[in-house]
């Protein structure tokens, strides 16, 4: 229902209030959800509730009551929202800096690295900013009589009392914003956080789309028709958020590497995406233990499913390492190696570019051996891609890639991932599959990856003979924490430019209201089986040490699923 409460401050946030705890009262139907031998999606219906369903219903009342009258009723929904992510989550276990860490993570969009579980209290500002620059221009052309004579721009202390806390919105939210763009700024070129064997630079990394300053409107425009008034209230959401990422980033600085490789892995592209999936189409179902163990991952929480039956009887991985508490060995040391999630992954992207690419898209061509030593996984004329090539009949090879930039033992996590997106990863996946050429810059000896001087050995890549006959080669590199590197991103968008980026008839069907469009429908599907293989490759790392350590009967009773 629209509309809002009007009056005396101090009574309609007493309203506000009551109107908060009687709509999320359902939240404590909603946590007892459990799985029933017929669905068994409970947690990734959850998590969607609390996101789509109980976190929006705020945002009418930030836009149309004064601050005054909303804070305490906002501190009460986030205290509520709070409570249910714990409880989804199971983080009483934790300590207080873990839960808090976790608490606002999640808060973040799920583009950068949260759960989309914003905290109201803290867009409250943004809210302000945006119902009144929406407001300006159409209540002066309706209402001119009521609203000519009133200013938004003269000195504060003239101003009515809501115009003042706009004003204070206004001026908190260009500071915060200052001090946030300041900080991206040294962290641009020429500062490289570190360098790779071919000597290329990688910055350090922040999430995209931070609002340049000039699309921030000054009040004297807020009565314009400027493009920029449009979305106002996401632009200025954006500083907020913007600013609580980096701030977390410095805070996890201060736990370990490990945390922060974590976190910066979860904010690349597409990382996130399985939690926009619906469960209506089985191809988007993620079952409750894989989405606790995922949604554990992704906020560097205790994994305790699994945990709990490792515990059991002292198992170790097929590495001889004793699994940890984060799942981190679970995730590196697979007996069988990594072929299920390989396998799994590449089924899935090839069917959605055989979507795009039609029969010019080859998964593991038979006939490879005329211009490669290595089967690549995906292969198609490079026309058909827009690409040109050395090569008259070029093709475009892509070699898929799912490293860990964590190792099993999170002690031994390089630096580079700690600040640079892919740091950890990318370097490996292009000297695989590309190589590196011989050089020397600077001093003869070790390479050194923080300046980019000295020796690089040569190392063969896979596709050497490829690339020797003019083929375009990428390693389309998709990490444990989710994320899609740029080369596959770059493909997926080929496809969507393909296409037009509509869906067709049965991917109109799969889809739910999530995935409007192709893309996006490409990266959701992408994440949920990457997700789905991860969890599934840990449990069987799992079992496996169990039994070998004959503790499967100590252990079926704290076994997830």
């Amino acid at each position: 229902m629209l509309g809002a409460f009007v009056g005396d401050d101090k009574e309609a946030s007493a309203r506000l209030m009551q109107r908060v705890e009687k709509a999320l009262a359902p939240l404590e139907k909603v946590v007892e959800l459990h799985d029933t031998r017929r669905h068994k999606v409970a947690l990734q219906v959850q998590l969607e509730m609390l996101r789509y369903c109980a976190n929006t219903s705020f945002t009418c009342f930030l836009r149309a009551m004064p601050l005054t009258a909303t804070a305490a009723a906002a501190r009460r929904h986030d205290e509520l929202i709070a409570a249910a992510f714990h409880r989804l989550l199971v983080t009483e276990v934790l300590t207080q800096s873990q839960r808090g860490f976790a608490l606002a993570q999640a808060r973040l969009p799920v583009k950068m690295g949260g759960f989309g579980t914003t905290s109201q209290t803290e867009v409250s500002r943004a809210a302000v900013v945006g119902s009144w620059a929406l407001c300006v221009e159409p209540m002066g052309r309706l209402c001119p009589q009521m609203v000519g004579r009133v200013s938004i721009c003269g000195p504060r202390e003239e101003l009515l009392p809501h115009l003042r806390e706009l004003h204070d919105s206004h001026a908190t939210l260009l500071k915060e914003h200052a001090s946030t763009a300041r900080r991206y700024q040294q962290q641009a070129a020429p500062c490289f956080h570190c360098y790779n064997a071919t000597a290329r630079g990688y910055l350090v990394y922040h999430p995209p789309n931070h609002s340049p300053a000039h699309t921030l409107l000054l009040f004297s425009k807020f009565d314009s028709k400027s493009t920029y008034l449009t979305t106002v209230q996401r632009r200025y959401s954006s500083i907020i958020h913007h600013s609580a990422w980096e701030t977390l980033r410095r805070q996890l600085q201060g736990v370990s590497q490990r945390e922060v490789v974590r976190f910066i892995g979860e904010s690349q592209a597409g990382a996130g995406s399985f939690l926009n999936a619906i469960p209506s189409n089985p191809l988007f179902r993620i079952t409750t233990w894989a989405m606790r163990y995922s949604a554990h991952r992704r906020c560097g929480l205790v994994v305790s499913d699994f945990v709990g039956a490792a515990q059991c009887s002292e198992a170790m991985s097929a590495r001889g390492m004793r699994f940890d508490t984060l799942g981190d060995v679970a995730q590196n040391g697979g007996k069988q190696g990594h072929q299920s999630r390989h396998f799994a992954t590449l089924n899935t992207l090839y069917s959605i570019l055989q979507g795009a690419f039609g029969s010019a898209m080859q998964r593991e061509p038979s006939g490879y051996r005329a211009y490669s030593d290595y089967r690549p996984d995906l292969a198609c004329p490079a026309r058909a891609l827009g690409i040109t090539t050395a090569a008259s009949e070029g093709l475009y090879i892509g070699d898929l890639k799912i490293f860990s930039p964590i190792p099993a033992d999170a002690a031994e996590t390089p630096a580079a991932g700690a600040g640079a997106g892919f740091g950890n990863t990318n370097p490996w996946a292009r000297a695989t599959v590309l190589g590196v050429s011989p050089a020397t810059r600077g001093r003869k000896g070790k390479f050194n990856r923080w300046n980019g001087t000295d020796t690089v050995a040569e190392v063969r890549g896979d596709y050497h003979r490829a690339l020797q006959l003019g083929h375009e080669v990428q390693p389309l590199l998709i990490e444990t924490m989710g994320g899609l590197s740029p080369p596959l991103m770059n493909l997926l968008r080929t496809g969507a430019r393909l296409r037009g980026n509509r869906l067709s008839a049965k991917q109109r069907e799969q889809a739910s209201w999530s995935m409007r469009n192709w893309l996006t429908f490409a990266v959701v599907r992408i994440s949920v089986t990457v997700r789905r293989a991860l969890a599934e490759e840990a449990r069987r790392a799992y079992e496996t040490g169990i039994l070998k350590a004959g503790g499967g009967g100590g252990a079926a009773g704290c076994w997830p699923g």
